[in-house]
């Protein structure tokens, strides 16, 4: 302390509250039929990425042994088995804490019938992985919802997709009334491809709108080429979000799944 007029001493100074910090989250949507030892590669890879939120999905009929990598230790994570277990969730422990349980709410019991290629059969009701996180400097709640949209290759289907829509929008209201200060980040594969304006006008109408987000291309974000999956540039893997988006860029393909990673800039405020 330094003295000051009358030979009084100054108050201790105090570090002023970050009024925001950056996080940065990578999402990669899957493929159910990837080796589990090539898909702990390639999310060792995405944990050194100064990443601190990393989510997924198709990592179902394998075993918790997935998040076990090199870096483990660091890192927490959410995976629900069962019908639940495509999506997963995990995030740095020195950046991020978990609130309360893992759920996995069901969007709908709205079903189509699989081709047989695909295991045949009738598809289990949709669910979300629900994630509750604190974010430690800012003391901010965000609620993390982790989706796996049905296709809409057929009219059923389509109506399927409205239906577990409607569903997460219902869970996130629900939520945001029981946890009015959180915020919200809703990411995965949505199956419908955000450079097609047919599809993009759905999912803003569907999703941004009623759940008050907004997605990780739009707002002049949307690369002029390339895409999560495919060589014709579709960017069916979307990230919707009440925190304010710095930027959204696509990663480098790799073999860990036909999709390609991408990595969302948030902006998030003191709580």
């Amino acid at each position: 302390m330094s003295p000051v007029a009358g030979g009084r001493k100054a108050a201790p100074s105090t570090p002023r509250p970050r009024k925001a910090i950056t996080c940065r989250w990578l999402h990669s949507s899957g493929r159910f039929d990837r080796p589990q030892k090539r898909l702990r590669r390639w999310l060792y890879s995405y944990r050194l990425r100064r990443c601190s939120v990393i989510s997924g999905t198709e990592a179902k009929g394998r075993t918790n042994a997935l998040f076990s990598t090199r870096n483990a230790e660091e890192w927490d994570y959410a995976h629900s088995k069962g019908a639940a277990g495509e999506c997963w969730l995990t995030w740095k422990r020195n950046t991020w804490g978990q609130l309360g349980a893992t759920r996995a709410p069901v969007l709908s019991q709205a079903t189509y019938r699989r081709v047989a290629s695909y295991g045949g059969g009738e598809t289990p009701p949709f669910r979300a992985l629900r994630v509750r996180l604190r974010e430690k400097r800012t003391g901010r709640t965000v609620i993390c919802y982790v989706v796996h949209m049905p296709l809409h290759n057929t009219k059923q289907r389509a109506e399927v997709w409205e239906a577990v829509a409607e569903g997460l929008v219902e869970l996130v209201n629900k939520d945001r009334k029981a946890y009015p200060e959180a915020e919200v980040v809703i990411v995965g594969d949505i199956n419908y491809s955000w450079r097609n304006s047919h599809f993009r006008k759905l999912m803003v109408r569907h999703i941004a709108k009623p759940t008050g987000t907004t997605a990780s291309w739009d707002g002049g974000r949307t690369p002029r080429k390339g895409g999560t999956i495919g060589s014709h540039g579709s960017l069916i893997d979307v990230l919707f979000t009440s925190i304010r988006i710095r930027g959204c860029r696509l990663l480098r393909d790799d073999n860990s799944s036909d999709h390609r990673p991408f990595i969302t800039t948030l902006r998030l405020k003191q709580a």
